[in-house]
């Protein structure tokens, strides 16, 4: 494991845990949360899975797919 996944597992989880913590009672949006957050964990672990997934939904490369999902929950952020 290189430096730079440690960095941002630790980000992860903290972002995550925050995110736990900030929302609260409602359970589902926790556990989605948590979701996210395995599962960003597991892409920082094994970043040639992205790829994997990128192609199985018709993108070229795992770096396009999470720039495209990053732009998607930007916007959905901002509404």
């Amino acid at each position: 494991m290189t430096k730079i996944q440690l960095l941002l597992i630790a980000g992860v989880i903290a972002l995550g845990g925050a995110g736990v913590l900030l929302l609260g009672r409602k359970l589902v949006y926790r556990l989605a949360m948590l979701g996210l957050a395995g599962l960003g964990v597991f892409f920082i672990l094994f970043p040639e899975r992205t790829t994997d997934v990128a192609r199985a939904l018709g993108v070229g490369r795992g770096t396009d797919l999470l720039l495209y999902l990053a732009i998607v929950t930007g916007a959905f952020a901002v509404m």
